[in-house]
C-alpha cells in the first residue's frame, strides 16, 4: 500500500511538472506571429502537441505520449479563420489585424487603411469605411451585427445591417484618449495582447464600455525608438509618463446608454456580469 501511495506521488509530480513544463515554454517563446517552436496545447489527457519544423522548414504539429515521449503526426482540424481564407477573392490573404466573426461566418479586412467585410457566403469584399484615418482594434459585437474600433483615438461603431457609421466620442486630443489606452495602461495593465484597445461589449452586444483616459496633467518623457526606421538614431518619440511622485492620468469608467461615472484609483481589468 505503501508504495502505491509513493507510485501515486511521482505520477502526478510527473503530471504537474509537464504542466509547469508547458506553462514555461508558453512564458519564454509568447506566439508573436505563430510560426516558433512550441508546446501548443493538449490533443487529449495524455498527448500533448508540440510544433515544430520538418526537414524543408515548413512548420508541423507531432503529438506526443507524456508517457513514452513517443510522437506521431497530428492533423488539427481547420479552424474557422483558417476555412474562411480559403473562400476568400483571389490574392487576398489575412493578416494578424484581419477580425473573425463570433459565427465565423464572415471576417473584418483591414486594407488600405479602410475597413472590408467579406461573408463566406460572398464572392467579393464589401468596403464600409473610406477615409485617410485607420480604424484601430476592431471587434465584433457578440452578435456580429456591429462592430466598434477607435480612430484618431475617439470611438466609433458600424452597424454591418443599416451600413452606417456611428462616431460616439470627440473630444480626444493628443492627450485623451475614448476606448484607446495610454502607453502605460498598455504595458503595465491591459497587456500588449490588448494593442491599446480599451472598450468592450456586453454580452449581449447592447451596451459598450470604455476608458476615457485624461492625461493633460502628465509630464512628456522622450523616447528613441531604435524600432522604427530612420536612419542611423532611430525616431524621437515624446510619450506622457508618470515618473514615482507625480500626478497620475485621471481615468473615467464609461457606460455608454448609462451617464459616466467616475471610478476612482486604478482600473485593472474589466468582466462583465449578469445581476
Amino acid at each position: 500500500m505503501r508504495g502505491y501511495k509513493i507510485l501515486q506521488l511521482i505520477l502526478c509530480f510527473i503530471t504537474l511538472s509537464a504542466i509547469e513544463l508547458s506553462e514555461q515554454i508558453y512564458c519564454q517563446m509568447p506566439r508573436r506571429g505563430g510560426n516558433q517552436i512550441a508546446v501548443t496545447g493538449w490533443a487529449d489527457d495524455t498527448h500533448y502537441l508540440f510544433r515544430s519544423f520538418d526537414e524543408n522548414k515548413n512548420l508541423v504539429t507531432r503529438s506526443f505520449d507524456v508517457k513514452t515521449g513517443k510522437g506521431t503526426s497530428y492533423s488539427p482540424e481547420a479552424s474557422g479563420r483558417e476555412l474562411i481564407a480559403t473562400l476568400l477573392p483571389e490574392g487576398t490573404t489575412l493578416s494578424m489585424n484581419d477580425v473573425l466573426s463570433p459565427d465565423s461566418k464572415s471576417i473584418i479586412i483591414v486594407k488600405d487603411n479602410d475597413l472590408f467585410l467579406f461573408r463566406a457566403s460572398d464572392k467579393s469584399m464589401k468596403r464600409l469605411t473610406n477615409d485617410k484615418t485607420p480604424e484601430v482594434n476592431t471587434r465584433f459585437s457578440p452578435d456580429g451585427t456591429r462592430i466598434a474600433y477607435t480612430k484618431n483615438k475617439d470611438l466609433y461603431i458600424y452597424d454591418l445591417i443599416k451600413e452606417a457609421e456611428t462616431r460616439l466620442t470627440f473630444d480626444a486630443s493628443a492627450k485623451i484618449y475614448n476606448g484607446y489606452a495610454s502607453w502605460v495602461y498598455f504595458e503595465e495593465i491591459l497587456g500588449r495582447p490588448s494593442r491599446y484597445a480599451a472598450f468592450w461589449w456586453s454580452p449581449d452586444g447592447n451596451k459598450l464600455a470604455y476608458l476615457r483616459t485624461d492625461e493633460t496633467d502628465v509630464p512628456v518623457f522622450t523616447l528613441n525608438r531604435l524600432d522604427e526606421a530612420d536612419g542611423l538614431h532611430g525616431l524621437i518619440e515624446a510619450v506622457p509618463y508618470p515618473l514615482p511622485g507625480i500626478q497620475i492620468r485621471k481615468l473615467k469608467w464609461v457606460l455608454l446608454i448609462s451617464p459616466p461615472e467616475k471610478q476612482p484609483g486604478l482600473i485593472q481589468i474589466i468582466v462583465w456580469i449578469s445581476i
